[in-house]
């Protein structure tokens, strides 16, 4: 039985970001087949996902890992169905042939880390060996999960690792299940692994191969029997079909000629110029502390030279022939900067105090690479000692013995693959214009390092990394800096989690001020500190003129939030320095990837709300929390008023408190607030007490519109009044002719109860 519709079984649940370019075709009964994004306007799928439907019909989820999710992903509508001309179900073998289509868009799709194309195999990308028996592509899908029928198809994608098999291994298999009449030819691939298929409900998916790093789609899921994990899964063999491709979308996935480059974004296919508004954020260039085959960016850590760093660079041969073998790579470090020029930020002309700014990490002959695939190149590095840095500035928070921060570099050099974009000083230019250039800007803030404040009368936690602003022009400049939250790899915006400070050194403190002190969502923290907050998930530092080469230093801090404490653990934060004038063109930036650790949570706890009369004073006490922290305490303000678990306050007026405890081992924070009521209207004294005939009351009425005594017997009903002069503090009320017993004085200004005593009368 032919499965003209099918899904992955033995696969594991998928994240959509583990393979971006799949994507789910539906019409409004729901998920009809799977497709692949072969460019921002093209996807392909299978000939008879589309065979009798109109483009109206359908709509295509990308994006997401739940295929009924309409609202996190993008979803985009068709304009065109190209299907192959010679597609057609044979009458006595009904299987599909040419079973290929293409899906115009009405609009290009937004790259991001969810949603990206995936090359397509060609003559030009591929070679004798990507097709070979035993080769593994990843299949992925949203079919059934079971070779039984009416399960009902999962909404969260799967996706499985299968080998390829030979066309008589394939032809074998399915013989012996009595089907003789299949047909397979070299326009089809078999993949087969006992209890691994493809099944129904991913007709159109991908088969996609890792070449070092560099994926590939060499197929597209057409057909299988049952039962499907006793089986082949057949798929369209695409390397038959890049002509038609090439000729319908007029993509041309390689160059005819070397064409060696280094990814500025996963989604990145090698074009020049590659739109990119943000260019420092390269995935394919990472430094690890170990040299192992770990993927993820670390900082940096200094060494004496026994544990060197390792500079991991992935280039990628985008053209039609293999790399000569003699290319070089050439890597460099710049101090974590938003302002950098070329080639004087990065060969070591620069330096402050003796200390360079810049220099060459190292230089690696590059090997034959072939078309299609990739090479990670790794470069051994020894930082610069951090403490080299301490004379940039002489505020203790920009002293480099927090985790340190770079700026990387690296460039392909070659006779022949020549840059395209001629280079100037610009970096972003030169980045964006020549694919032989890659550029990082990543901090990593590692919020379970060891605290970084030697201070231990400290009233914060810094947790965060220090970044040079500075002006790279032969003239005077302003510029505006931006922090705001980064969707594009985790979707959490991490302003929702944790508390983002910004703090300047003395240069952009005075010359921000000197320019108006104009902000956006800035609130100003500490004044003697040069401290702010951000107030939204965007915040903006305007107007700061900076003469030429001059330099100062920004620091972001995040400091999370107990109370908001959930299972992410990872965030991302952009601190961007934009030119203010114009357009407010991008001059550069640097991306912060904050880590987490799971934590317990702890809360603040200031006690309970108190009452004293004007005048006198109270000691606030802070519940103490079971870690190390640091117990700050603010007016109503905002104003920090005292450090340590307990102070004593005297105020004039009701006031709110605001407790403040930071974990000095991570800096998380909880907030609480305690109201002290200041009781301006009192019962100051009375005499005598016990008292048989006159009574002297001292009261403190002042500025009251209404004030009297209320004499109640506490056993009985029995109540007199006394109206007061709220110009004078005291009076005398003869109760002579009053029952003996015991009383309550109550004083009642503007007709609320203020104060009360108790009174014998005997």
């Amino acid at each position: 039985m032919v499965l003209a519709q099918q899904g992955i079984i033995g696969g594991l649940p998928f994240d959509i970001k583990d393979a971006p370019y799949q994507v789910s075709i539906s019409n409004s009964n729901g998920h009809l087949c799977g497709g692949v994004f072969i460019a921002e306007r093209w996807i392909l799928t299978a000939g008879h996902c589309l065979s009798g439907r109109q483009p109206s019909s359908i709509y295509i989820n990308a994006g997401v890992t739940d295929n009924t999710d309409l609202t996190t992903g993008q979803v985009m509508t068709a304009s065109q169905f190209f299907i192959h001309p010679n597609f057609y179900y044979p009458i006595q073998n009904p299987v599909p042939e040419f079973d290929l289509a293409l899906i115009k868009l009405d609009s290009a799709i937004k790259f991001d880390y969810g949603t990206m194309p995936v090359e397509y195999i060609t003559s030009k990308n591929a070679d004798a060996f990507d097709l070979l028996p035993g080769n593994e592509a990843l299949i992925t899908g949203w079919g059934d999960t079971s070779v039984a029928f009416g399960i009902q198809p999962p909404n969260f994608l799967r996706g499985t690792e299968i080998p390829l098999i030979s066309e008589g291994d394939s032809l074998s298999l399915h013989f012996q299940f009595g089907f003789f009449n299949v047909s397979l030819d070299s326009t089809k691939i078999s993949f087969f692994e006992l209890g691994k298929s493809s099944g129904r409900g991913d007709s159109g998916g991908p088969a996609v191969i890792n070449k070092n790093g560099n994926l590939i789609n060499v197929g597209v899921t057409s057909f299988g029997f049952q039962p499907e994990d006793s089986l082949p899964s057949v798929y369209v063999n695409l390397l038959e079909f890049q002509d038609w491709i090439d000729s319908i979308t007029g993509i041309n996935n390689n160059p005819n000629r070397i064409d060696l480059y280094i990814k500025d974004k996963p989604w990145d296919m090698g074009q020049e110029p590659f739109a990119n508004q943000y260019p420092w954020t390269s995935d394919d260039i990472w430094v690890r502390n170990s040299n192992d085959s770990i993927e993820v960016h670390q900082d940096p850590e200094f060494s004496t030279g026994s544990n060197p760093n390792f500079v991991k660079v992935r280039v990628t041969n985008n053209g039609s022939v293999p790399s000569v073998g003699n290319e070089k790579l050439k890597v460099y470090w710049a101090k974590a900067a938003t302002a950098l020029a070329w080639p004087n930020h990065w060969n070591g002309s620069i330096s402050v105090s003796g200390q360079s700014l810049g220099d060459s990490i190292g230089t690696v002959t590059l090997p034959v690479i072939q078309p299609g695939d990739a090479y990670i190149a790794t470069i051994s590095w020894l930082p610069p000692n951090p403490y080299n840095f301490v004379g940039l500035s002489s505020n203790p928070i920009f002293f480099a013995h927090q985790p340190h921060h770079f700026c990387l570099l690296a460039r392909i050099e070659s006779v022949i693959d020549t840059m395209t974009l001629i280079e100037t000083n610009n970096v972003a230019t030169n980045t964006i214009g020549n694919n032989n250039i890659a550029w990082k800007n990543l901090t990593v803030v590692n919020n379970n390092v060891t605290n970084i404040t030697s201070n231990p009368n400290a009233d914060d936690v810094p947790r965060g990394a220090t970044v040079i602003v500075g002006n790279i022009e032969n003239q005077a400049a302003t510029y505006d800096l931006e922090f705001s939250n980064v969707y594009e790899k985790y979707t959490d915006p991490i302003t929702d989690f944790a508390e983002v400070r910004i703090t300047l050194d003395e240069v952009i403190w005075n010359n921000w001020l000197a320019g108006g002190q104009q902000s956006e969502n800035m609130d100003i923290v500490n004044v003697d500190d040069y401290k702010l907050k951000l107030i939204n998930s965007k915040g903006i530092l305007k107007n700061i003129t900076l003469q030429p080469s001059e330099i100062g230093l920004v620091h972001t801090s995040f400091n999370f939030l107990t109370e908001e404490i959930n299972e992410e653990n990872n965030f991302q934060f952009k601190l961007i320095q934009r030119e203010n004038v114009g357009e407010n063109k991008i001059l550069g930036g640097e991306l912060f990837e904050i880590r987490t650790p799971n934590r317990n949570s702890f809360d603040a706890d200031a006690g309970q709300d108190e009452e004293v009369e004007e005048g006198d004073s109270i000691t606030l006490n802070a519940l103490q929390v079971s870690e190390n922290a640091i117990y700050n305490w603010y007016n109503q303000e905002g104003d920090l008023i005292h450090t340590g678990s307990d102070f004593t306050v005297t105020p004039e007026i009701t006031q709110t408190y605001t407790l403040e405890v930071i974990a000095t081992a991570d800096g998380f924070k909880d907030y609480d607030e305690i109201e002290v009521s200041v009781n301006e209207f009192s019962i100051e004294s009375i005499a005598p007490n016990p008292a048989s005939t006159n009574l002297a009351v001292n009261y403190a009425a002042e500025g009251a519109t209404s004030a009297y005594l209320v004499l109640v017997k506490l056993q009985g009903n029995q109540s007199n009044q006394f109206i007061l002069d709220t110009g004078i503090s005291s009076t005398t009320i003869n109760i002579s002719s009053l029952p003996k017993g015991n009383y309550s004085l109550i004083l009642v200004c503007n007709g609320i109860v203020q104060d009360f005593t108790n009174l014998i009368i005997q």
